[in-house]
């Protein structure tokens, strides 16, 4: 099974000395296996860019197929520790950036806590990203909300409030709550396309174009440039525990929100480490 954990490291870190240091090999054993891997499959699975290792257009099919075979492997490795009476393994856990705060690092530290035996690993990435590397299988369990592909299994965990992060001295902070009509005359900082969903919730079906002076691909600077009076920027209710001192939040006289939840590939395969994970977010919450 090594050949198929080098290959999806090496795609994974897109550098063969790390994945070589990631798994405990040296740089030439993992270049080993990986050409024995490739006599074996008969292609080439690999091709070195210019900043970079990078799979082959063939090496991107058998890539889906490596994840599953780890997934099985983990699997059987759960089971034998699940009749020995311990519970262990590894979850791979993605979230978008405004979701990773508050309640998630709280609820990985409790499990990690409550099962040492257990590997947690976290990725942050675009709400794009996140979804699409769960559907391919490089992450296990998501950080959602209820905008997720259909394809996926749902488990909704609360309701998060929409709100407009401003200066305090900008005019609609006297506002206890804001007339999403008068947005129409703020100027915004917008998240790149497909980072987020927290704005499309206000802004979908509205009858005014929202003018955008400032494009950001990451919460930290959007706040930044709110502190500094450069627009108003849409947040979610969980993400306000980190705004600089002299940034405000209104939430809108409209009900806007987005329910956060876990999302699965499938129902039908996940493992019993998974499925205490989300039974123990659930009780979390409920607490």
């Amino acid at each position: 099974m090594i050949k198929y954990h080098a290959f999806v490291k090496v795609v994974e870190l897109g550098c063969i000395s790390k994945a070589a240091t990631a798994l405990g090999y040296s740089q030439p054993g993992i270049s080993h296996i990986l050409r024995s891997f490739e006599r074996e499959v008969g292609f080439p699975l690999l091709v070195r860019t210019k900043d970079s290792v990078q799979p082959t257009e063939d090496g991107k099919k058998i890539l889906s197929y490596c994840y599953q075979l780890m997934e099985i492997e983990n699997n059987l490795k759960e089971a034998a520790e699940s009749i020995n009476g311990m519970l262990s393994g590894t979850i791979r856990i993605g979230a978008p950036n405004s979701l990773l705060v508050s309640f998630v690092p709280d609820l990985i530290s409790r499990f990690a806590e409550q099962y040492p035996n257990v590997q947690l690993f976290v990725q942050e990435n675009t709400l794009f990203e996140t979804q699409r590397n769960l559907q391919n299988g490089s992450i296990d369990i998501a950080f959602l909300t209820d905008s997720a592909s259909d394809t996926f299994k749902f488990y909704p965990l609360f309701k998060d409030s929409i709100c407009l992060a401003m200066h305090e001295d900008h005019p609609l902070s006297s506002y206890e709550k804001i007339p999403v009509s008068s947005l129409a005359e703020c100027n915004f900082i917008m998240q790149m396309q497909d980072w987020n969903d927290i704005a499309n919730i206000v802004l979908k079906n509205q009858n005014f174009i929202p003018k955008v002076k400032h494009h950001s691909a990451s919460d930290a600077a959007s706040f930044a440039m709110v502190a500094n009076n450069m627009g108003v920027y849409i947040i979610s209710k969980l993400q306000g525990c980190l705004l600089p001192k002299n940034v405000v939040i209104r939430e809108f006289e409209e009900d806007f929100h987005r329910t956060v939840g876990i999302g699965i590939k499938s129902k039908n395969n996940t493992t019993s480490i998974q499925r205490e994970f989300i039974r123990l977010a659930q009780n979390h919450l409920s607490e």
